[in-house]
């Protein structure tokens, strides 16, 4: 998506790349290489970001058996539906929850205001507060899938 030049101290360039998941850094350099009639190579690679995670808001894993020596792991530890708040949310009425419990498949019915959903659509479910998984509608059979389960 996106190269940028950061630093020129040839025969070593620094650059900054925005790409999306499946793109080798590595090839990247090479074709690069071959683009300019030389030859490219990867001499280092720092991830910044993946996805929502950014760099600045990691910490080690020193740093990780503290908290969960201190009993505080609950503090910075994210949800599991954290990572998928791109998609939208579902709730299933109350009296279905125990179809959820058990990995079962949803009807629209047995949820509260349920959307229109289109072919192959992911929503995050809930029950409750509760997340159950990433379900995806199947419109030949009218109902949601589960996908991935976090019970």
């Amino acid at each position: 998506r996106e190269i940028e030049i950061i630093s020129m101290e040839l025969p070593v360039v620094k650059i900054r790349v925005v790409c999306s998941k499946g793109t080798y850094i590595r090839t990247l350099c090479n074709d690069i290489g071959e683009k300019l009639g030389c030859f490219g190579a990867m001499k280092s690679l720092v991830r910044t970001r993946v996805g929502m995670f950014k760099l600045e808001e990691a910490i080690t894993l020193e740093e990780l058996e503290q908290y969960r020596d201190a009993g505080k792991l609950a503090e910075i530890i994210l949800p599991p539906d954290s990572i998928f708040m791109h998609l939208p949310a579902v709730y299933a009425k109350a009296e279905n929850c125990r179809f959820l419990d058990n990995g079962n498949a949803m009807y629209p019915n047995m949820l509260i205001k349920p959307p229109y959903f289109q072919e192959g659509q992911e929503v995050r479910m809930y029950g409750g507060e509760k997340f159950y998984g990433i379900y995806q509608f199947v419109a030949k059979e009218s109902r949601l899938k589960p996908v991935k389960m976090f019970l």
